[in-house]
């Protein structure tokens, strides 16, 4: 007993000697909590070889397609608003309405088909992690092979199902340029064998002295160095939609499945210009073992006090880690590129129709009822709009053609108060009602109008003969 007690406690002993002596040798890419961000918030990577905006060609195609398919999808938290990022992200290739409908689908079959591998590798490190045996390996590079045969199943029914050759292009560029554009690569630190007079052997141990980290409590050190590859990558993205008057931010890693488990956290931030509009951190506690994490956020453009935001959009996704294996922690970051949102206006409602009973007698104009058209304008929108009146007759024997508007025709609005004002009147001796509308058109240079343009009174305007 006393001789076992001696080589278990030379074996302990030996182990720690061996994980310190390789800490040093991992690169880590460490985040300081005073670095000052770059304009718009965009990430420099501190290696610009690991950044896809500066050389695409580091970002292997089949992780920026697994990626891409992977932010198509809404968690069930997200709501309502999770459908419309997916769509406003899909929507970014250039495709339509009904070709978006169909990549949807296709990646909704892909995240189903890979979530059970991520499950099976999870369960995988989770019970055999830090000491995996050499067959647990081969299980792992069994799965990320299969992993990587169903990206190439999603891709090739997106070539088959969206219907030409342009649909195609459109996604194979979007995912060569914009999607690699928004992604980093790193390398998590993990051990390895020395190359020495063109033999491969262990390196030598040396005296050290180890303490683990607190929040590596639950590991403890493998029982030897063991070689695996490893690659990971990290993907942000934000796009918009005005007419929900929403922005969207989403952020991602995700590892080979054939590397070593990482206790991995991402937060991901919304900026509006230089204003820091918070940011989501998932999951709760450090995930230990999971080979994909994602995090996605929906901010209001309307920043409230009747003001809306217009202008550089754009986020940024920190991810951090610990391996149990190196004994090391290092992080990843990626930023989206961004997008200008230009100045807009909006119909909000009609906010009031006084009053809603008027009499009209034989041959005379009617009373007269104002109606008040509310709408926003974001803070940097100027110039003008042009409007066209309108109405919906709910019972005759009233007719269009008897309803007279001031402004009569097209009138045009100069953007400012926030609202403006219709004037209807009946030009003929007859009964009936109807419902006042408005359609927005023709916005001066530099400002958009944004759906809906056109927008109707929910109340009734009652008409009646003296």
């Amino acid at each position: 007993m006393k001789h076992f007690a001696i080589r278990r406690l030379a074996t302990s002993f030996m182990t720690l000697i061996i994980v310190m002596f390789f800490a040093p040798l991992f690169t880590v890419t460490r985040l300081a909590s005073d670095k000052k961000p770059t304009e718009h918030h965009k990430i420099t990577p501190q290696n610009p070889a690991s950044n896809g905006v500066v050389n695409p060609a580091v970002i292997p195609d089949y992780a920026a397609q697994e990626v891409f398919l992977r932010s198509l999808i809404a968690k069930p938290e997200e709501g309502e608003a999770g459908k419309r990022r997916v769509r406003a992200f899909a929507k970014e290739s250039g495709l339509t309405d009904s070709e978006i409908d169909e990549v949807l689908i296709i990646a909704q079959n892909f995240v189903s088909q890979v979530n059970i591998l991520d499950k099976q590798v999870k369960t995988i490190k989770d019970q055999h992690w830090p000491n995996p045996s050499e067959a647990i390996i081969g299980q792992l590079h069994v799965l990320q092979t299969q992993k990587l045969q169903f990206i190439s199943n999603a891709v090739g029914l997106l070539d088959s199902r969206l219907g030409s050759t342009v649909n195609v292009e459109k996604i194979q560029r979007h995912i060569r340029e914009k999607v690699k554009g928004q992604m980093s690569s790193f390398t998590p630190p993990h051990l390895g064998k020395q190359q020495k007079q063109g033999k491969t052997k262990e390196r030598e141990p040396r005296l050290l002295h180890a303490k683990l980290p607190s929040f590596a409590h639950s590991f403890v050190a493998p029982a030897k160095p063991v070689q695996l590859m490893s690659e990971g990558y990290t993907y942000t993205n934000s796009s918009s939609n005005i007419s929900a008057l929403e922005a969207y931010s989403y952020g991602a890693t995700v590892e080979s499945y054939s590397s070593f488990g990482h206790e991995y956290r991402i937060t991901v931030t919304t900026w509006f210009g230089s204003a820091n509009k918070g940011s989501t951190t998932y999951p709760a506690a450090p995930d230990y073992s999971s080979p994909f994490l994602d995090a996605s956020r929906t901010v209001s453009l309307n920043q409230g006090g009747g003001s809306y935001f217009d202008g550089y959009l754009n986020s940024t996704t920190y991810g951090t880690g610990f391996c149990p294996v190196s004994l090391n922690t290092f992080s990843t970051s990626s930023s989206s590129d961004g997008e200008t949102i230009q100045p807009y206006v909006q119909l909000s409602a009609f906010t009031s129709v006084t009053p809603a009973h008027i009499a009209v007698s034989s041959g005379l104009y009617s009373d007269k009822t104002t109606a008040t058209v509310s709408y926003i304008a974001s803070v940097n929108a100027s110039g003008t709009f042009d409007i066209t009146p309108g109405a919906a007759i709910t019972q005759g024997p009233l007719v269009l053609g008897n309803l007279t508007t001031t402004p009569s025709g097209t009138g045009s609005v100069t953007v400012g108060s926030g609202s403006f004002t219709i004037d209807y009147q009946i030009g003929s001796n007859t009964s009936g009602k109807f419902k006042p509308s408005v359609r927005a058109t023709n916005p001066s240079s530099g400002l958009q109008l944004i759906d809906p343009t056109l927008i109707s009174s929910s109340v009734e305007v009652q008409v009646h003969t003296s």
